[in-house]
C-alpha cells in the first residue's frame, strides 16, 4: 500500500488534533462541507465529487472518522471516534480496513475524563465537572435515562448537541443532527407504527426539505414546515 507523505502528514495532525470530541469546523476552514438528509456530514478535500485528501466524516449517530480519503474512499491512517466515545487508530486501502488498534482512555483530554457516573440515569463516555457542581456529559458518551429512553452520541455541557441518535421506549427514534438539545438540521425519525421521515428539522419539527415514508409504501417527498407539507414533488 502506498500512502502519499502529505496524506500521511495530515492524517497524524488530523489525530492528534483529535482531543475534542465535537467537530472543530474551524480546522477545516476552506474545505468543502456536505450534509447529507440523514445527518451525516462530511469536511474536508473533494475531487471529481468524491472525498479525497484529509477530511472528516461524521455519521448521523454520532460515529466518527478522522483521516485520508482516496477516490471517495477512506484510505491510510485515521482515527475513528465511537458515539459511545471510545476511539480506535485505523488504517484503510482503498475502503478496506488493513489494520485496526483501540486507544485507551483513561487520561484527561480536553478537561474531561472518560468514565461511567449515575444522575437521572448511567453516564458511559466523557464528561466534565466535579463531585461538588457536579457532572455533566461533553464530548461522546450514551445515557441510559431511568425512563428507558437511550442517546448514544455527542453532548456539549451536558445537552445533546452534534450527532446523535435517541430511542424512546415507545420504539420511536431519531438519528441525526441536534442543535442545544433540540432535533435541528438534518436526521431521520423514525415512528413506533413504521412510518418514517428523513431530512431538515427545526426545533424538533419537520421543517425543510425532506421525505416521508408510509409504511405501506407510499412516499411523498417536499418542502415542511412546522411538521405540516407545504409542497410536495
Amino acid at each position: 500500500m502506498r500512502i502519499s507523505a502529505v496524506s500521511l502528514l495530515a492524517a497524524i495532525l488530523l489525530i492528534n488534533n483529535a482531543s475534542a470530541d465535537l467537530v472543530d469546523e474551524g480546522t477545516m476552514r476552506g474545505q468543502n462541507r456536505i450534509v447529507f438528509p440523514d445527518g451525516s456530514i462530511y469536511i474536508g478535500g473533494l475531487e471529481k465529487g468524491k472525498k479525497q485528501g484529509s477530511g472528516i466524516f461524521l455519521w448521523a449517530d454520532g460515529a466518527e472518522y478522522r483521516g485520508g480519503f482516496m477516490n471517495g474512499e477512506a484510505h491510510g491512517t485515521g482515527l475513528y471516534l465511537y458515539p459511545d466515545g471510545r476511539r480506535k487508530r485505523v488504517v484503510h486501502n482503498n475502503g478496506r480496513l488493513i489494520d485496526a488498534r483501540m486507544l485507551s482512555n483513561v487520561v484527561m483530554m480536553g478537561g474531561c475524563v472518560f468514565g461511567e457516573y449515575y444522575r437521572n440515569g448511567r453516564y458511559t463516555g466523557w464528561y466534565k465537572g466535579d463531585r461538588i457542581q457536579g457532572y455533566v456529559p461533553h464530548g461522546r458518551g450514551v445515557m441510559r435515562y431511568d425512563n428507558f429512553s437511550i442517546y448514544s452520541g455527542q453532548w456539549e455541557e451536558g445537552i445533546m448537541h452534534g450527532n446523535g441518535i435517541i430511542s424512546w421506549a415507545d420504539g420511536s427514534s431519531y438519528a441525526g443532527q441536534w442543535v442545544r438539545g433540540k432535533r435541528t438540521g438534518n436526521g431521520t425519525y423514525v415512528w413506533p407504527g413504521g412510518d418514517r421521515y428523513r431530512g431538515a428539522w427545526k426545533d424538533n419539527q419537520m421543517c425543510g426539505p425532506g421525505t416521508y415514508f408510509y409504511r405501506d409504501g407510499k412516499v411523498v417527498t417536499g418542502i415542511w414546515k412546522e411538521a405540516v407539507i407545504q409542497a410536495s414533488e
